[in-house]
């Protein structure tokens, strides 16, 4: 982690950033794939999975590098790597602004969401593909590994 910021900017002068979290820049690297929502229920393309770097994280979204971006309004599933913690997938995230950068690179700017936030109908679906939100993900991996390290100590 480098350093933290509050991201009090805006693009509109005398206007401030509205942000609900504070973001850390951190850099890792992520994959996330796709959730159609073809024939009226979603599904995750396998086929369809992307990779890139996360460059900044916070407790309401991620800030993606990549090659090729989802659409503005997409849902994705995220996997990512996160220092000290096994690796994190099946967080659900909307993809909330896409920006081409100088570099030809793509700037992705994700929003992490709930399952609630599909209609009751798909919510099912989701949760069998362990599909959840980024605070139950993050909670379960910081779980494993208290648990795993417990595990370790016991043995020595």
């Amino acid at each position: 982690m480098k350093e933290i910021k509050e991201n009090t900017y805006s693009s509109e002068p005398g206007r401030k950033n509205s942000r609900k979290f504070l973001r850390f820049e951190f850099t890792s690297p992520v994959l996330f794939r796709l959730i159609s929502m073809e024939k009226g229920k979603p599904e995750v393309k396998g086929n369809l999975e992307r990779s890139g770097e996360l460059l900044d994280i916070s407790a309401g979204g991620a800030l993606l590098v990549t090659k090729k971006p989802a659409v503005e309004g997409n849902f994705i599933s995220l996997k990512l790597n996160l220092k000290g913690l096994k690796e994190v997938q099946g967080i659900l995230g909307k993809v909330k602004r896409v920006e081409e950068s100088e570099e030809g690179d793509f700037l992705m700017g994700v929003e992490f969401c709930s399952i609630e936030s599909f209609p009751q109908l798909y919510q099912k679906t989701l949760a069998q593909k362990n599909i959840q939100s980024f605070d139950k993900k993050i909670k379960q991996a910081i779980t494993e590994s208290i648990l795993e390290k417990r595990k370790d100590q016991i043995k020595a």
